[in-house]
């Protein structure tokens, strides 16, 4: 099959530190089953509809975040081309973004970026004349993320927003609810109006920031766009700590932290997302936002007062992730979206 991605520039491409770029241009060039043609919606040609109808395309996937954003507007003409049209989004807990645009309302399919079946069920119900289905993870560059054997220099390492505050509540989404009535009944009060995203990062930055038990490294709280720190260089200070910070959200996610932290022979200190389970179930140092200080202290406590037995499970880990969570899978993955794609589009 011939397939065209089209993808937002900003994110796609131009975001290093996430490193979308080298997967779709991964799965690009080793997709021996499909032929794959990748455009950005920085493209400009005034030949670019007829250029691309010569590609004689079975499907056509968008890649944007949040929605089909206006730098996307200009490939509009392929909603005319009579095949399948499907959107991959990062964020998908803006329903607010989503719901009514006029391009998403023509798409055949839209699909989350990691597995999280309480974000596809949500939009099922949305949308259900539509295939709403998931990539099965954010995957996990395995040359610039991986174990580079250096010596463990601290014990805990901060990176990335700790805080993003948003009012939540208007969008109305029933996971975000079921977090907000475990919120009130845990705390005996109303939840502020704006919440954070990453509460978890938020609550152990403050109850660690001083303790001097722990060597720990704070980088600087910059989202993925600012910091200077990233790929290769991130994974080099994370291969040097024996924990690293990460949080499912309120949205009970898989960030991509957790596949950079694991990734680079590192323990993921926080609490595990509903769709993985199997993975890191009883194999991260779990701890969560309703626990107590005590609680908290005694896990990691727990943890790094053995540190051989958290190597070995740092190692389990690393393997399961790196075999299970790399690019080679994700060109599987997405061949097998392709299919479901085309089914769902002839019944």
């Amino acid at each position: 099959m011939n397939i065209i991605f089209i993808a937002e520039y900003g994110h796609y491409k131009n975001w290093g530190p996430k490193n979308y770029y080298d997967l779709l241009n991964y799965v690009k060039e080793h997709n021996e089953k499909n032929n794959i043609y990748l455009y950005f919606s920085s493209n400009s040609s005034l030949e670019l509809e007829k250029e691309m109808k010569k590609i004689n395309a079975n499907i056509v996937l968008f890649f944007d975040t949040t929605t089909f954003s206006e730098s996307l507007e200009k490939f509009n003409f392929v909603f005319n081309w009579k095949i399948p049209i499907g959107l991959v989004l990062l964020d998908m807990f803006y329903p607010s973004k989503i719901v009514n645009n006029k391009y998403v309302k023509k798409m055949n399919c839209l699909i989350h970026f990691g597995k999280s079946m309480k974000i596809i069920d949500y939009y099922q119900k949305l949308f259900p004349g539509k295939l709403i289905t998931f990539l099965k993870s954010r995957f996990i560059n395995k040359q610039r993320f991986q174990d580079y054997k250096l010596k463990k220099e601290y014990d805990i390492i901060f990176y990335g927003t700790r805080r993003y505050y948003y009012d939540f509540k208007s969008e109305n989404i029933d996971f975000v609810n079921h977090y907000i009535k475990k919120w009130e009944k845990h705390y005996n009060k109303k939840i502020p109006k704006e919440i954070n995203f990453y509460p978890l990062r938020e609550r152990l930055e403050n109850l660690l920031k001083n303790n001097n038990k722990y060597k720990i490294l704070f980088l600087p709280e910059k989202n993925s766009y600012e910091s200077e720190i990233k790929n290769e260089e991130l994974s080099k200070l994370l291969n040097k700590s024996y924990m690293a910070v990460a949080c499912s959200t309120i949205a009970d996610i898989c960030m991509h932290k957790y596949f950079e932290i694991i990734g680079s022979h590192c323990m993921v200190l926080g609490d595990v997302p509903s769709d993985f389970q199997k993975l890191l179930k009883g194999k991260i140092c779990e701890v969560n936002e309703f626990m107590n200080d005590e609680e908290i202290l005694e896990k990691i406590d727990l943890f790094l007062s053995d540190k051989k037995k958290l190597i070995k499970d740092t190692d389990e880990l690393y393997e399961a992730m790196h075999k299970e969570h790399g690019y080679r899978e994700a060109v599987k993955n997405f061949n097998v979206i392709f299919e479901k794609i085309l089914e769902h589009y002839k019944s």
